[in-house]
């Protein structure tokens, strides 16, 4: 997880769905929440203790200089995004350019982005039980890690600015110009 960590972006949740994994598969996790923090630390590391995700996680909290982002990212096997709300998400824009796979609450501004199974993972707002289960899943599967950075690849090709420039145009030639219509356009009526 990386951004600022604020209480719409789930941090616990994050939290809870680790200690659901560390209890099952112990050391096979590692969670990195990475980001300046705008939620009460103290809160979120007794949550850590309680459920038992301790141990799996690595907190780098603070400001990340752009190289430490780039290491972050291309150290990583998925983005969690936990998000309880969002419109749009240069967390998620990060992802793309890395090719990193999202693993993402099932919410109008992700699911623009992330196709289920195909670039990343959708699961319920709040509900870690879910996330845990994807975090499960993608422990034992490193074939399904793979398949969805190779999707994540592809949508950001699909995402660049040359091809969003070829479709604007494409788009702008598609429009008929006033005039060149029915008599309507040309102001003459029916």
């Amino acid at each position: 997880m990386f951004g600022r960590l604020a209480e719409y972006k789930g941090v616990d949740v994050l939290i809870r769905a680790a200690g659901e994994v560390a209890r099952n598969l112990g050391g096979c996790l590692e969670v990195t929440i990475a980001g300046i923090p705008q939620v009460d630390m103290g809160s979120l590391t007794d949550l850590a203790a309680e459920v038992g995700a301790g141990d799996v996680l690595r907190w780098e909290l603070g400001f990340i200089s752009d190289e430490r982002v780039r290491e972050l990212f291309c150290q990583s096997d998925v983005l969690a995004l936990p998000y309880r709300d969002v419109d749009g998400s240069g967390v998620m824009a990060n992802a793309l350019g890395y090719g990193l796979p999202a693993v993402a609450s099932d919410l109008p501004g992700f699911r623009e982005v992330v196709d289920h199974g195909v670039n990343g993972l959708l699961f319920g707002v709040d509900d870690h039980l879910e996330l845990a289960r994807i975090l499960r899943r993608l422990v034992g599967d490193r074939g399904l890690i793979e398949s969805l950075a190779r999707g994540q690849r592809v949508r950001a090709e699909g995402m660049s600015w040359p091809v969003v420039a070829e479709e604007t145009m494409k788009y702008y030639r598609s429009l008929k110009p006033p005039g060149t219509g029915s008599g309507e356009d040309r102001g003459q009526g029916p």
